[in-house]
């Protein structure tokens, strides 16, 4: 699953990093507390964006601090919002839960419904990845009501995209289709690069575990066509997740194993999910080619690393490590 907060979209922000530090050395010099505080949220964001999560957890945190200290619940909240993040992408779901209960606990007090809304799908994601789907889908539901009320398409595409990834883990195809072809109609016509990516590599994970691999191909190409525009990696490592598989489906184990390789030299270590998964592809092409010692090897890193973190896809890896082992 893939969440972010309701920052400038992701692509704007990235390209906006050296105008947010220069914000920043202008706030500090004119000893603007307030102002620090909000640059230094969004100079913590770009940086996570940018793969150096100590860095950003260092900004976000000084910035938590001085909100905090001004005493301000909505920044408090905001800031909340971006640490629960940094902490679901260490694969931390304790400590980013933590973080999002308390920043939905601010937004729920002053009735801000735009921060109450963008904290449900945070909260939504983690639990997902964790393979709550239940307790997801209480979140979810939750927020696409409110975000339905608000009148917000792109929270309302973002839910979807999360729905459809959870009814797709559960093996409810048709309403995956469903959920996601709605947020793809609704975000669209806004130009919405990322969500529609995100979508975009549901639909073709969606169809690529029905057997239809022309219409998955079709998908995940367009998909990964617009995560290289936007330039991110975090959002780039999910659509080649998704066609290494495609290949490995198609008996292409060169090709599957291109697509794990980017993976690695595109993410950042500390994002421990998105390694495993890497390794766990490599894993499954190293299989296919018949070196089952490497794949052993591979399948191994993977799953230490996904049981650790508490991620949904540790059964799927056990299971098939079983499979190898015969």
């Amino acid at each position: 699953m893939v969440s972010r907060t309701d920052c400038p979209q992701a692509g704007e922000v990235f390209a906006g990093r050296s105008n947010f530090q220069e914000a920043l050395a202008l706030a500090r010099q004119n000893n603007d507390p307030e102002r620090i505080s909000a640059v230094l949220r969004d100079l913590g964001w770009v940086i996570w964006l940018r793969g150096n999560y100590a860095q950003a957890e260092a900004y976000l945190k000084e910035g938590f601090l001085l909100a905090q200290h001004l005493e301000d619940p909505e920044r408090l909240s905001n800031v909340l919002l971006r640490l629960g993040s940094l902490a679901r992408a260490r694969g931390n779901y304790t400590q980013a839960e933590m973080y999002q209960q308390q920043g939905l606990l601010l937004a729920r007090q002053t009735g801000d419904r735009d921060r109450i809304c963008v904290m449900l799908i945070n909260l939504g994601v983690t639990n997902g990845e964790q393979g709550n789907y239940r307790q997801a889908d209480l979140y979810f539901q939750e927020g696409l009501a409110l975000a339905r009320q608000i009148g917000h398409r792109e929270w309302i595409g973002a839910i979807l995209a999360n729905l459809g990834d959870s009814a797709c883990a559960l093996k409810k195809y048709r309403q995956a289709e469903r959920y996601l072809k709605e947020g793809l109609a609704l975000l669209r016509p806004l130009g919405q690069l990322e969500w529609m990516s995100v979508l975009l590599t549901n639909l073709g994970m969606t169809m690529r575990k029905q057997g239809h691999d022309t219409q998955a191909e079709r998908y995940l190409k367009e998909a990964l066509m617009l995560a290289r525009q936007l330039g991110l990696p975090l959002i780039i490592a999910h659509p080649l997740y998704e066609y290494g598989h495609l290949f490995l489906h198609r008996q292409q184990a060169e090709a599957a194993t291109a697509m794990f390789e980017e993976m690695l030299t595109l993410i950042p270590e500390e994002s421990q999910d998105l390694m495993a998964l890497a390794h766990y592809g490599l894993a499954c092409a190293a299989s296919a080619r018949g070196n089952t010692q490497q794949a052993q090897a591979l399948g191994e890193r993977s799953l230490a690393t996904l049981e650790t973190i508490g991620h949904r896809y540790a059964k799927e890896v056990r299971l098939w490590l079983n499979t190898l082992k015969g």
